[in-house]
């Protein structure tokens, strides 16, 4: 379980994320979870913290990667 804490230094949500020793997310893993959380933030403050992680995890992909990405964030929360 991963905690993410936002700047104020207080926990809002929980990620069931389990990765091993040695593993780490791709960048398209990565814009796709930044965004589908983006989607379902709490609040306005939230949502702008999370879009600008998916900003800055976006500037190294091309267009068509976060399009990609942007598509799946969709799906993954229209099923939550």
């Amino acid at each position: 379980m991963v905690t993410t804490k936002s700047s104020t230094g207080s926990a809002w949500f929980n990620l069931p994320v389990q990765l091993g020793k040695g593993t780490s997310m791709t960048n398209k893993e990565a814009l796709t979870l930044a965004l589908t959380l983006a989607i379902q933030a709490p609040n306005d403050d939230k949502a702008a913290e999370l879009s600008l992680m998916a900003d800055a995890i976006a500037a190294s992909m091309d267009e068509d990667e976060i399009n990609a990405c942007k598509i799946a964030a969709q799906a993954a929360s229209d099923c939550l």
